[in-house]
């Protein structure tokens, strides 16, 4: 109960210490507890901008069968990017659109997948310009495999806001491996509009390292390994391309650090995004 205090008058860090101390330890399996603390925590994480790891959180609710009003305005504020502090108020037209994207991504959460594109064919249609609704919409169907309509329903959310980095970076990441030149102009925007988030860099660099320009894929590469030197995925991708490069000496030792820092897998094989790492133009003018 002190983290649900903690929540309320805003002390975030020790509200979530204790959150994540009760699931650590155990919490009573009955009852509401559990769905509480979990919903609080993924309140929490919105509040710091972590949509994607919000959605993972509140993800299990969803598995439990939850299906309340609570859970859909959660859902909906991960889905629409959106800060509970800047939630439409209740009753308006805007939280009611927030609650719909909810209702659609539990539906796709739950595995309903017909009943999710339709909360959200309807929903772009009635609300096209409601932010980052065309984004959500394109997310659920990049996560279905439609990648095609995902690609032109981010383009539709670039043409409504369009400095949108994450819609960028999810065209960008779609196109990998399928039509990675096709990619690289949405990446490059990317690290020109936000020339500080690693995984910018990153993906350009794959994405132009997938279409054979290794020149220009090993600065963008060790641009990232810069920025988070610490991230495994980095180091393996660029030792790839310092080995297409001829560089052995070098790729040597990227792939040593990547042994080190996780010493198993193969990361190149897909585009792994932080995409809460993105700091949106608009979050700095707040």
């Amino acid at each position: 109960m002190l983290a649900l205090c903690e929540y309320q008058v805003e002390r975030d860090a020790s509200a979530m210490e204790h959150i994540q101390a009760a699931k650590k330890w155990g919490v009573q399996k009955d009852g509401e507890l559990p769905h509480v603390l979990s919903y609080h925590e993924a309140l929490l994480l919105l509040r710091a901008g972590r949509y994607e790891r919000a959605l993972d959180v509140l993800q299990p609710l969803v598995a439990a069968d939850v299906d309340e009003e609570n859970l859909h305005f959660g859902l909906g504020l991960c889905v629409l990017l959106m800060r509970p502090k800047d939630a439409p108020l209740e009753g308006s037209p805007g939280r009611e659109i927030v609650l719909r994207a909810g209702r659609a991504e539990r539906f796709h959460l739950a595995k309903e997948f017909d009943a999710a594109g339709v909360g959200y064919r309807t929903l772009v249609k009635e609300a096209p310009t409601f932010p980052n609704v065309h984004y959500a919409y394109g997310r659920f169907l990049v996560a279905t495999g439609d990648l095609d309509r995902g690609v032109a329903q981010f383009l539709e959310e670039i043409n409504n806001s369009p400095n949108h980095v994450r819609a960028r970076m999810q065209i960008a990441a779609a196109r990998y491996r399928v039509d990675s030149a096709a990619g690289i102009p949405f990446a490059a925007e990317v690290v020109k509009l936000e020339p500080g988030y690693p995984f910018g860099h990153y993906l350009l660099g794959l994405l132009y390292s997938d279409v054979g320009d290794v020149g220009r894929a090993i600065p963008e590469l060790e641009a990232a390994a810069r920025m988070v030197p610490q991230e495994a995925q980095f180091q393996f991708t660029l030792g790839n391309a310092y080995a297409r490069a001829g560089r052995k000496e070098a790729a040597a030792r990227a792939r040593a650090a990547f042994v080190r820092l996780q010493g198993k897998g193969d990361p190149n094989s897909r585009p792994d995004l932080d995409l809460d790492a993105v700091t949106m133009p608009r979050d700095r003018d707040r």
